[in-house]
């Protein structure tokens, strides 16, 4: 996977090419890995993807937004300092050439909640109603 972490799709995923190619993913699930707080990394009321036609057409994956609506993010600082937040894709896809064909415009969360533990400093801290529009030129 992208994040190297189990992801689970609970809800309905849609389809649309034309006129603009979009992709919607329902009540989605990125598992942290064993011995966190929180079984989950983040969870996702939804995510939607928009692509550009011509960037399909040439092979690319040209990614003008991803939005995601209510996601609740996990992070957790161990002890020993290492954070979960440090996602890794799988070595298979790291091996193929499809990540250098992604261009990302856009990225947008919408109703965000982000906890954050530290087991060094003993604290932890939510933010409630996160809004954010973040740039990338790639992944």
């Amino acid at each position: 996977t992208l994040a190297g972490r189990e992801v689970k799709i609970n809800g309905a995923i849609s389809v649309n090419l034309f006129p603009w190619p979009r992709l919607r993913a329902e009540d989605i699930t990125i598992a942290n890995p064993t011995g966190l707080s929180s079984p989950d990394f983040a969870t996702v009321d939804s995510v939607t993807v928009r692509m550009t036609l011509a960037g399909l057409m040439r092979g690319g994956i040209d990614v003008e937004s991803i939005d995601f609506e209510s996601p609740v993010i996990h992070l957790e600082r161990l002890a020993t300092g290492d954070g979960n937040w440090l996602l890794v894709p799988s070595a298979d896809l790291m091996a193929s050439d499809v990540l250098s064909r992604v261009k990302l415009d856009q990225v947008q969360i919408h109703n965000g909640t982000i906890n954050f533990s530290d087991r060094r400093r003993g604290e932890t801290v939510r933010l409630d109603d996160v809004n954010a529009s973040l740039a990338s030129p790639s992944i």
